[in-house]
């Protein structure tokens, strides 16, 4: 594990925006609901950490949760950060993005319903399918036992990528506009500025 987070934390170092998708996946039988599944995913990289099958969680993971140099994005995390914190991990609160919030549908301006429906628009359609690769009321019980099946661990793979890459293009979007309309502007004001001196 302690590889695994430090090979992750070396990938995230290259980044020009240090954005880590989150997602949790938590267990439907005991109450309080606790994190059972915790994912993390830069570009392609992702980080299926399996808390409920963990004896000793390595300290590194507190600290890179914490770490004000990154920037979480996650869907209705608020719910994912309730989970984990009974589960004894924290996301730094001061740096995260909820996607739910942050973003609203650009056609009837309602929030999307699920993270499927986002990453559907901005990734491919296909990611509107992506919560039928698994049997909702089956496999959801089982993400608190080990071994976790082969199939959660893909899912759960494709989960964070989806926000982690739907937060880059829509973020890369916002970028890519904001620089175009201040580029737009400085020519304005350098042509304004060359018919003053020429007058």
């Amino acid at each position: 594990m302690d590889k695994m987070m430090s090979t992750f934390r070396r990938k995230l170092g290259g980044m020009p925006v240090k954005l880590v998708g989150v997602d949790v996946e938590y267990t439907h039988y005991e109450k309080p609901q606790r994190a059972a599944v915790l994912q993390l995913c830069v570009e392609k990289e992702c980080l299926v950490y399996h808390i409920c099958a963990a004896k000793d969680r390595p300290m590194e993971l507190d600290k890179f949760l914490m770490n004000d140099e990154y920037t979480f994005v996650g869907f209705a995390i608020e719910g994912d950060k309730s989970k984990l914190k009974v589960s004894g991990l924290e996301i730094n609160s001061d740096n995260y993005i909820d996607i739910h919030v942050e973003w609203r549908d650009p056609y009837n301006k309602k929030k999307f319903d699920s993270l499927a429906d986002v990453a559907g628009r901005m990734i491919d359609i296909h990611y509107h399918d992506m919560k039928k690769k698994i049997n909702r009321k089956e496999d959801h019980t089982l993400w608190g036992f080990c071994p976790l099946p082969e199939n959660l661990i893909k899912y759960a793979a494709i989960d964070a990528f989806a926000t982690y890459e739907s937060w880059r293009i829509i973020y890369d979007v916002i970028m890519g506009l904001d620089r175009a309309k201040r580029d737009k502007e400085a020519k304005k004001k350098k042509n304004k500025a060359v018919i003053q001196y020429s007058n």
